[in-house]
């Protein structure tokens, strides 16, 4: 597997887990997360729109 795949799988794994402890405690939904998560990517100017749809496919 490709070295950019892989640190994609697993920051995607991290935020995974993280959601679900957060999901799991009550703190959040999955759906008010997704929701942060998304106006995240969407305010930061470091990433082209490519970049921001990419991210957005992976949760």
């Amino acid at each position: 597997m490709e070295r950019e795949k892989l640190f994609q799988n697993e920051i995607s794994l991290a935020l995974q887990v993280v959601r679900d402890i957060l999901v799991e405690n009550g703190l959040t939904t999955r759906e008010e997360f997704r929701e942060k998560y998304y106006k995240k990517i969407d305010v930061n100017d470091i990433f082209t729109e490519e970049e921001k749809n990419e991210m957005k496919k992976l949760f």
